[in-house]
């Protein structure tokens, strides 16, 4: 799991680099568009894929028109699918209670004082969603800041 966690600084450092305009050769801005290739490459929790997504859409923006089809393509939109938040052709990925809560459902849960929950449950839940690839819960998991 360790081996392919994401690359926590290189994935900020590519997040903060995404408004650059200026300074910009053909080579650099051809390294660091393979980047986000390779960090889509990599597992992480149910909101990764998402997250390094809309940093690379973000870059995108910031390319001439004429060269925007060359560095989609080198940044990893075939491994994409149309929402940009799983990659394709990859398996389910862990499921829910078996259905979509509404806040108006869940919040009256939890205004209330949390009784009697099941820590291991939370624990397996964590395991499950892929949330320990970027947080940690109880000293287990990685503990990333990249906002």
């Amino acid at each position: 799991m360790m081996a392919n966690a994401p690359p926590a600084q290189k994935i900020y450092l590519a997040t903060v680099l995404r408004k650059a305009k200026n300074g910009w050769t053909p080579a650099r801005r051809e390294k660091y568009f393979k980047l986000f290739y390779a960090f889509l490459g990599r597992k992480g929790g149910n909101s990764y894929v998402g997250y390094v997504n809309e940093a690379r859409k973000m870059a995108l923006a910031n390319v001439p028109k004429e060269q925007f089809a060359q560095y989609d393509s080198i940044s990893g939109s075939a491994l994409l699918n149309g929402a940009g938040i799983k990659l394709a052709g990859k398996g389910v990925g862990a499921k829910g209670p078996g259905r979509n809560w509404t806040m108006a459902e869940a919040l009256p849960l939890v205004q209330n004082k949390l009784i009697d929950r099941n820590f291991e449950q939370g624990k397996a839940m964590l395991t499950v969603s892929l949330c320990g690839s970027c947080h940690s819960m109880r000293g287990e998991g990685v503990v990333l800041a990249l906002t």
